[in-house]
């Protein structure tokens, strides 16, 4: 019998709160990471340029062809493909470069999200859609300050 075990409830945690400025992340044993709710899209090329902070900086500063998208509006998602695609940044430059222990960590863990109360059934599908889609198995909804408690417990 082999004596190496794999304990299933030891992966990390995440916890989402999808703000209308910042997109907050939080993981075990890791503390919350905060990316501006931002990016910049190339009108004519079809393609998204820059994300998060990069972003913001060109606010005001752009030209016609490059719009700046908020993807989150008032804690609910405004545009899916947008936000997937930040998301996508965060998770894969941000988040998974630094931390190599955590590349395969979404496939095997959950993820708890904040959703405003008043958002309705169709928006916290998205909420949940939108995680599913990056590779976590479960998502669950709650208010962020569960979404804390979860990270540091």
């Amino acid at each position: 019998m082999s004596k190496f075990k794999i304990d299933i409830f030891n992966f990390p945690r995440f916890c989402f709160d999808f703000g209308t400025d910042f997109v907050r992340v939080g993981i075990t044993d890791k503390g919350v990471f905060q990316e501006h709710n931002v990016i910049a899209y190339h009108i004519y090329r079809d393609k998204y340029l820059f994300y998060g902070k990069e972003a913001k900086e060109l606010m005001g500063k752009t030209p016609k062809i490059i719009k700046i998208i908020h993807p989150v509006q008032k804690g609910v998602i405004n545009d899916f493909d947008a936000f997937f695609n930040l998301l996508s940044f965060i998770k894969d430059d941000q988040l998974f470069g630094s931390w190599t222990n955590l590349k395969l960590a979404p496939y095997f863990s959950y993820a708890v999200v904040g959703v405003p109360n008043f958002a309705t059934e169709i928006e916290q599908r998205a909420a949940k859609e939108v995680l599913q889609k990056l590779g976590f198995n479960q998502v669950f909804f709650g208010p962020f300050s569960y979404c804390l408690c979860c990270v540091f417990s």
